[in-house]
């Protein structure tokens, strides 16, 4: 950035008032006003004089110049007045009294007023309403600085001093503090408002400093940046930071209080007292925001943030939960936000690692990676979702089982029930196509799908496309219901790892063409098979088949144009599409009779 931007507005003050001294008593006998201004402002500010406008000009008793609409290439403002001693004036002396600006736009920001005043060699400027406008990849560019009132002290033509009122940096408001001139030219910044104390050195090159927190309130801050954490939210800490011409960085060690999650979005009802505690590093460089080792902690679980996003642009970030316990994990989720496994008993230990990677130009090219080690256990199921009571075929689960308030119990005392064994291969194949064609595969969770479902959201640009599996399936249907929520989602997973460990695949299938919805009031294979073709699911064709499977994802749409489209693509799919098919049953072997002799 060029020199004279960096000078600011005192370079701007003493161009306006060398320019008005220069043509305030020659104007009055060289008519017009606008070029002498003009010439007069190019000179004064060594700038070549067609880089140099004026709208228009006039000259007032006593001796004051005005000009709307300047513009000099560097800096232009909509308004200015400079006031010139008319005493000193007749007596052959120069002496500005006041200068002052209003809407004036510089390289480095925008200012709505300025008022400048100058006596034996000191001058005070007053700005307000000032707001930076620096580009992205400058230091303080991504901070959004905006500051209400400045004051400025200069001597021998450099600032010396400077006091500020109502600045907010990075959404923190009101702060209130002054700065002063080291020796070595860099400026030492104190600033604070209650809950916080900043301190800083800045310099051209860049800056350094320290925000101590002390039960900051961050309601407000948090909402304007998306975060429902409710208006007693806290933060106690410290953040020390640095910035330069290659980005901004800070080592964040902040522990959250009084925090409350409403939001519809995680869960039905807010969530209220919790703690947590954030540490590690942050910054972004290039308009890419990075996270080094950054630790969020709520209980005794702990994930940690590695990676880089850009906006609009690549992204490759990783969330890690080092080995714990399983018992920790569970315990650290609040009651509110997963009731139905209140009461859930675990041990062992878990870790995991999740990377995500691409570019929101390019869906294709959108990566996910998944590992780690489940060690967990149930040791007791949750009363609201016992799990292991499924083993028997009077399970509350199951002969209570409701849709909608009417009965539809998952029992062979059902009429509409059908063993897996009774449906034909076409039909079972039909859905696993459909719905989940790796269920023989995985264990209960598909991250392939997972992956082309996100891929599929970020070409839309909105979270739409569902990727549950079977078990998935099944598990929100006996249990969480299907409120898209946070909370409904990691209750939905636990279940269905339980779930994966307590049935054996083929009884997972059979319940899920019991259970699942196929148009309006329409639950199960049989009712479906009887309500569309009127006929029995052993005696429907491959395309029949086909055309049930085909109502999903959206059953209570019926037979529209999505599923047109729907059922043409499967109905392409199903010759070749590769599936595992269930296993027979194992005949159970016939017991043998020993004799005794």
């Amino acid at each position: 950035m060029r020199r004279r931007a960096q000078l600011g507005l005192v370079a701007l003050a003493a161009t306006a008032g060398g320019g008005a001294w220069g043509v305030t008593l020659w104007q009055y006998l060289h008519p017009p006003l606008g070029p002498s201004l003009r010439a007069m402002l190019a000179r004064a500010g060594g700038l070549d004089e067609e880089a140099v406008s004026v709208g228009s000009a006039r000259l007032g008793w006593p001796l004051t110049l005005e000009a709307r609409d300047v513009a000099t290439g560097e800096w232009a403002a909509a308004h200015i007045a400079v006031d010139v001693d008319p005493w000193a004036a007749l007596g052959g002396a120069r002496r500005i009294a006041r200068v002052r600006v209003e809407r004036l736009a510089t390289e480095l920001g925008t200012v709505g007023e300025v008022e400048a005043t100058s006596a034996h060699g000191h001058a005070r400027v007053a700005l307000r309403h000032v707001t930076a406008t620096l580009p992205p990849e400058h230091w303080l560019g991504g901070l959004g600085l905006a500051i209400d009132e400045v004051g400025l002290e200069t001597e021998g033509g450099g600032l010396k001093r400077l006091a500020f009122a109502g600045a907010r940096l990075w959404g923190v408001g009101e702060l209130a503090g002054a700065a002063t001139r080291a020796p070595d030219g860099s400026w030492l910044v104190r600033a604070a408002r209650p809950g916080v104390t900043v301190t800083a050195r800045l310099d051209h090159d860049g800056a350094d400093g320290q925000a101590r927190l002390e039960r900051l309130a961050i309601g407000e801050w948090a909402a304007a940046h998306g975060l429902p954490v409710g208006g007693a939210a806290t933060a106690t800490g410290t953040i020390v930071f640095g910035a330069d011409a290659s980005g901004a960085q800070a080592k964040v060690r902040v522990d959250l209080g009084g925090v409350t999650i409403d939001s519809p979005s995680v869960a039905p009802r807010p969530i209220g007292n919790l703690e947590a505690s954030v540490d590690g590093e942050v910054g972004w460089s290039g308009g890419a925001v990075i996270a080094r080792g950054l630790g969020v902690r709520v209980g005794k679980t702990r994930l940690v943030l590695d990676g880089s996003a850009a906006p609009g642009g690549p992204f490759d970030m990783t969330a890690a939960l080092p080995k714990m316990a399983c018992a920790d994990l569970l315990a650290s989720l609040p009651h509110a936000l997963v009731p139905h496994l209140d009461g859930l008993v675990v041990d062992g230990e878990i870790a995991g690692r999740v990377q995500l990677s691409g570019d929101t130009d390019d869906p294709e090219t959108l990566a996910l990676d998944v590992s780690g080690v489940n060690g967990c256990h149930a040791r007791a199921d949750a009363p609201l979702a016992d799990v292991a009571s499924l083993v028997r075929a009077d399970a509350p689960a199951l002969v209570g089982h409701t849709v909608e308030g009417r009965p539809l119990p998952l029992t062979s005392k059902n009429p509409s029930w059908r063993a897996l064994d009774s449906l034909p291969p076409s039909v079972v194949r039909a859905f696993l196509v459909a719905e989940d064609g790796r269920f023989f595969v995985h264990h209960g969770f598909d991250v392939d799908r997972i992956g082309h479902a996100l891929a599929a959201d970020l070409d839309a640009g909105k979270f739409d496309r569902g990727a549950s599996t079977i078990s998935q399936q099944v598990a929100k249907n006996l249990w969480t219901g299907g409120e898209r929520t946070v909370g409904r989602k990691l209750e939905e997973a636990v279940l269905t790892w339980r779930l994966e460990q307590v049935l054996d695949k083929r009884r997972i299938l059979e319940l899920y063409l019991n259970l699942v919805e196929l148009g309006p009031g329409v639950y199960g294979i049989q009712d479906a098979s009887e309500r569309y073709f009127g006929k029995l699911p052993d005696e429907l064709s491959a395309d029949e088949a086909a055309q049930l499977a085909a109502l999903l994802p959206a059953p209570r749409r019926g037979m529209d144009a999505f599923w047109q489209r729907r059922y043409r693509a499967l109905a392409a799919r199903m010759p070749s599409e590769h599936v595992v098919m269930p296993a027979p049953p194992v005949a159970a072997k016939p017991a043998v009779k020993l004799s005794r002799r």
